[in-house]
């Protein structure tokens, strides 16, 4: 991962999945089940991927593999499952893919 004090986004050129940023998600008897989730985020050929990881429990939450464009654009992650009823770690990560970069700029989560 690549962070450059003059853009607001970070990269990566890795071809496997890379962590972006991690957070606690509470739990679905605290604070509900997600509903969307979304990215925004585009690269620079080909298509690349992004997810949210739960590493507790070693689950997939929601997963695109097909991000493709060049424009920062906003991606939904999908059918989301897995989702605990108790407070885990998660993890965005993301990868290149066939691209050369994938540049990830932001993330919403709805209930």
């Amino acid at each position: 991962m690549r962070q450059n004090n003059n853009i607001p986004y970070i990269s990566t050129n890795n071809s496997t999945y890379t962590l972006a940023s991690k957070f606690i998600f509470d739990g679905s008897s605290n604070v509900g089940t997600p509903t969307i989730i979304n990215v925004q985020s585009r690269i620079n050929s080909g298509s690349g991927q992004i997810r949210i990881f739960d590493v507790t429990n070693v689950e997939i939450i929601a997963e695109n593999t097909s991000i493709n464009t060049t424009t920062f654009t906003i991606f939904s992650l999908g059918t989301i499952s897995n989702i605990p009823t108790g407070r885990s770690e998660w993890e965005l990560q993301y990868n290149k893919g066939t691209s050369m970069q994938i540049d990830l700029d932001n993330i919403s989560i709805m209930f």
